[in-house]
């Protein structure tokens, strides 16, 4: 019993004495307890990114895939075909791209809901081919805005990489469409 005793109190004492030890050591260098077991948690607000904006770029990104596959589907001149084709290549890239991204920066991306809302008239007259361009340059030119929005707020670099890169391509697209369309 005595045993017993004496070594609960030495054992109370050795913690007694490592935490003493552990505060003093913490005032010494000037941090609080909580700093030195848990980590000094810093938010780094300059890099932070808008989780909604990458939403709506996923979104976009996928709109303009279902597009370029309606496109490929209801037009014959192989001319068109090919551009479309590069351009949902170069959105396949820019798909890849953004998850990978969303994966080093821990941004879950969720699933896209939305409706392709085409006007099933316009696809079954005589310009459908000039009907599809036109909403494919339409969200283009959306997720160039988008990715301008990301060029003047975020401070994240691999964001604004991702983002110029994308546009870079994205205006490549778009004057092939314009110029596709005689505009």
């Amino acid at each position: 019993m005595k045993k017993s005793l004496l070594f609960r109190i030495s054992f109370f004492a050795l913690c007694l004495l490592f935490i003493i030890s552990i505060l003093y050591s913490c005032n010494k260098k000037g941090e609080s307890f909580t700093d030195s077991i848990f980590g000094n948690i810093t938010n780094d607000i300059e890099s932070t990114t808008d989780f909604n904006l990458v939403d709506s770029i996923n979104k976009s990104n996928k709109k303009v895939l279902d597009i370029t596959a309606l496109i490929k589907e209801k037009i014959n001149d192989n001319k068109k075909k090919q551009l479309v084709l590069k351009i949902k290549k170069d959105h396949q890239i820019i798909d890849i791209e953004l998850k990978k991204f969303a994966k080093n920066n821990l941004i879950l991306i969720p699933k896209p809901i939305y409706t392709l809302n085409n006007n099933p008239d316009s696809l079954k007259g005589q310009n459908i081919d000039v009907y599809l361009l036109h909403w494919l340059k339409k969200e283009i030119n959306h997720q160039i805005t988008q990715f301008d929005s990301i060029e003047t707020t975020s401070k994240n670099t691999d964001f604004l990489l991702f983002a110029k890169k994308s546009k870079e391509a994205l205006e490549q697209n778009k004057k092939a469409l314009e110029s596709s369309l005689d505009i």
